[in-house]
């Protein structure tokens, strides 16, 4: 499916979303040069096991909802805007490519929550802002950050730090920058590398 230009405009704003495909299929939501109309998901929007979201040179804006991705989000251009939390890797397996474009999220962004959970984000260039909350890399499961380009801006970074599971949490800055304007918090399993100061 895809939102471009030519999406109507008053099509354009829903309540909730549930993006997911039947098991060995995929189903991907093209969000493309949607010109200056806005993707609004009012509550929550979940990319499920099977469900894709790409976002080129468009906007998605959840106002007060959550942002759950157990599929796999690539920001290639644009803007995602996630005024709730966003969580992947919360009851299965999820990944967010940022190639360009700005992803901010105004409270936490929580990775790799059950011990069986896993979470990947990858940073090719563009912008990931987390400035009023903290980001949990894993909290009993496996979670990694890997910063190659663009700006990774955090409030509070919290790695490792759950009860049980593998608890494997990384971050790691092969370029690009990473600015932390609190804290950060090193649990059981962590690794922290790469060649870019902190």
């Amino acid at each position: 499916m895809t939102i471009d230009f030519k999406t109507l405009a008053e099509t354009m704003t829903v309540l909730n979303l549930n993006l997911r495909a039947p098991s060995g299929s995929t189903n991907t939501l093209l969000l493309r040069d949607a010109d200056t109309k806005t993707l609004t998901v009012l509550n929550s929007f979940t990319i499920s096991s099977g469900g894709a979201l790409q976002v080129t040179n468009s906007s998605l804006l959840l106002p007060s909802g959550s942002l759950t991705v157990n599929g796999s989000l690539q920001l290639d251009s644009g803007t995602v805007t996630v005024n709730g939390g966003l969580e992947t890797g919360r009851g299965g397996s999820g990944s967010i490519t940022i190639h360009g474009g700005s992803l901010v999220v105004t409270q936490e962004l929580n990775m790799g929550f059950g011990s069986a959970d896993t979470a990947t984000l990858v940073m090719n260039g563009g912008q990931l802002i987390v400035t009023n909350g903290p980001t949990f890399i894993t909290g009993s499961g496996t979670a990694a950050i890997i910063v190659s380009n663009g700006l990774f801006a955090a409030k509070d970074v919290v790695m490792g730090t759950g009860g049980g599971g593998p608890r494997q949490g990384s971050l790691t800055v092969a370029g690009g920058s990473v600015t932390i304007s609190g804290f950060m918090s090193a649990g059981h399993s962590v690794a922290i590398g790469g060649e870019s100061p902190l």
